[in-house]
C-alpha cells in the first residue's frame, strides 16, 4: 500500500512537473505522436502533435518531418506536400531527418502523381465499356472525367443540340454522378443564360447538390463551392474539395467547411476557419436526422476546432467538450468516446468538470465495448495498473490486450509478450 500512494505521488509530481514545463509536455506529446504513429493510429498521433504545438507555441522541424509521414501513411499526398514545404523552410540541411526528408519530398510527388493517374485510367477504362452512369463507382474519385465532361460543356455552348442532349442525359441518370452533372447546367446558366428565372434554377442546382447524402465529391461539391461562395479559382476549389474523398463525409457543407478550416490553403481558397466552421455546423444540422454516423463526424471536427489556438476562433474547452459529446450521442462510436475520456483525463485537475477517475474509465470503457483499439488497449493497461476505478485484474487485462492485438495493435503484442505471452493476433 506504501509503494503504490508513493508511485502516486511520483506520478502525480511528475504531471504537475511537465504542467509547468512546456517544453517537457511538448516532449510528451511528441513521443505519445510517435508511438501512436508507430502503432498505426494517425488520428491520435496529429491530435498529440498539435498538443505539442500548442505547448511549444510553434512548430519544429521534428514536428513537420512526422506530420509528413503521418499524411503520407494515410496516402494524402496534398497535406504531407504542404508539411514538407514548411519542413524545409525552417530545418537545417545538418537536421537529423534532412536527407530523408528530401526523398519523402520525392515519393510523395510521384505517389500523388501515379494515384490520379490511376484514377484517370481507370474512369476512362469505364467509360470506354459504356458505363454512363457511376452510382456504383462512387470510390473513384473525379481527378478526370467530370472535369473533362465540365470544361466540353463550356467549349460547346454555342451547339445547342448537343447541350439539349447531354441536359436529357443528365436529367435521366439517378445517380450522384447525374444530379452533380445535372447541377452544373442549373448553375452555369447553360441554356437558361437569358431567363429571368435564374433564381429558381439556382435554388435547384443548391438543392441539387444536397441532395443524396452519399455524394462521393461529386461535382455537386465543386460546382457548388465555386459558384456559391465565390471562389476565385474553381480548379483549385474542386482540387482541395477532392482531396476530403478519404473522409467519407460526403456533403457540400462538409467540404465547403474543411476547405475553409484548412491549415495551408492554396491560391483561391482562402482560410476562412470562422467561416469553415459555420458550415461545419450547418452540415451538422442537416445530416444528423438523416445520417447521423457522418453528422457525428462533423461534430467531432467542430469539437477540434474548438481544440485549437487560432486567430479567428477563440480556443474553448467548453464548446470543445460539449461537440464530442453530440458527435457520441449523434452516433454513439467508440472514437469519441475514446475522445471524451482524453478529454476528462487531460483536464482532471481542473474543477469546472469536477470529473471522477471512475467517469474518466467509463468512457474508455465506452470506447472498448465499440470496437475501438486504442480504447481496448487503455482498459487492458487499467485492468493491469488498476487505473480509472478499474479493480486490477491480470486476466481481463490479457483478455483486453488480446481484443486490441486482433484489431492490429502492435503495442498490445508487445504487452502481451512482456506478460510472457506470445500471442498471434486472431489465432490465440
Amino acid at each position: 500500500m506504501k509503494i503504490k500512494i508513493i508511485l502516486l505521488l511520483i506520478i502525480g509530481l511528475s504531471l504537475n512537473t511537465m504542467a509547468q514545463n512546456p517544453e517537457a509536455m511538448a516532449k510528451y506529446h511528441f513521443i505519445e505522436a510517435q508511438n501512436a504513429y508507430g502503432n498505426g493510429d494517425n488520428n491520435t498521433a496529429t491530435t498529440h502533435l498539435e498538443d505539442c504545438i500548442e505547448a511549444l507555441t510553434k512548430t519544429n522541424a521534428k514536428i513537420e518531418a512526422l506530420y509528413t509521414n503521418i499524411y503520407l501513411s494515410k496516402k494524402e499526398y496534398l497535406k504531407a506536400k504542404k508539411h514538407i514545404t514548411v519542413y524545409f523552410e525552417i530545418a537545417q540541411e545538418d537536421h537529423s531527418d534532412y536527407m530523408k526528408m528530401i526523398s519523402l519530398s520525392t515519393t510523395n510527388e510521384n505517389n500523388f502523381k501515379k494515384a490520379e493517374q490511376e484514377k484517370i485510367v481507370e474512369l476512362k477504362r469505364q467509360a470506354d465499356m459504356g458505363v454512363t452512369d457511376f452510382s456504383n463507382y462512387d470510390e473513384i474519385a473525379d481527378f478526370g472525367s467530370d472535369n473533362d465532361w465540365a470544361n466540353k460543356i463550356q467549349s460547346s455552348r454555342n451547339s445547342t443540340s448537343f447541350i439539349k442532349s447531354e441536359l436529357e442525359k443528365a436529367k435521366k441518370y439517378k445517380s450522384a454522378q447525374g444530379k452533380a452533372r445535372l447541377a452544373f447546367f442549373y448553375l452555369e446558366g447553360i441554356g437558361i443564360i437569358e431567363s429571368e428565372n435564374w433564381k429558381d434554377d439556382y435554388t435547384k442546382a443548391e438543392n441539387l447538390c444536397l441532395d443524396g447524402v452519399n455524394l462521393k465529391l461529386s461535382l455537386a461539391c465543386y460546382i457548388y463551392a465555386r459558384t456559391k461562395y465565390g471562389m476565385d479559382s474553381g480548379e483549385e476549389a474542386y482540387f482541395n474539395l477532392l482531396q476530403i474523398a478519404d473522409g467519407k463525409i460526403d456533403i457540400a457543407d462538409y467540404a465547403i467547411g474543411y476547405m475553409y478550416l484548412s491549415e495551408y490553403t492554396d491560391e483561391g481558397t482562402p482560410y476562412k476557419p470562422t467561416l469553415g466552421l459555420e458550415y461545419y455546423k450547418k452540415g451538422f444540422g442537416k445530416l444528423k436526422v438523416v445520417n447521423s454516423e457522418a453528422a457525428s463526424r462533423i461534430a467531432s471536427s467542430i469539437a477540434s476546432a474548438y481544440s485549437k489556438y487560432d486567430n479567428e476562433i477563440t480556443r474553448d474547452k467548453t464548446l470543445q467538450l460539449e461537440w464530442l459529446k453530440k458527435s457520441y450521442n449523434t452516433f454513439p462510436n467508440g472514437r469519441a468516446a475514446f475522445s471524451i475520456a482524453d478529454f476528462y483525463l487531460y483536464n482532471y485537475k481542473n474543477p469546472q468538470y469536477n470529473i471522477s477517475k471512475s467517469e474518466i474509465g467509463k468512457w474508455y470503457q465506452r470506447s472498448a465495448d465499440l470496437g475501438y483499439r486504442p480504447g481496448m488497449s487503455q482498459v487492458a493497461y487499467a485492468y493491469m495498473k488498476g487505473y480509472f476505478g478499474y479493480s486490477m485484474n491480470k486476466n481481463l487485462a490479457i483478455q483486453w490486450y488480446k481484443k486490441a492485438a486482433n484489431k492490429g495493435d502492435k503495442s498490445a503484442i508487445k504487452s502481451l509478450k512482456e506478460l510472457g505471452i506470445d500471442y498471434i493476433p486472431n489465432k490465440g
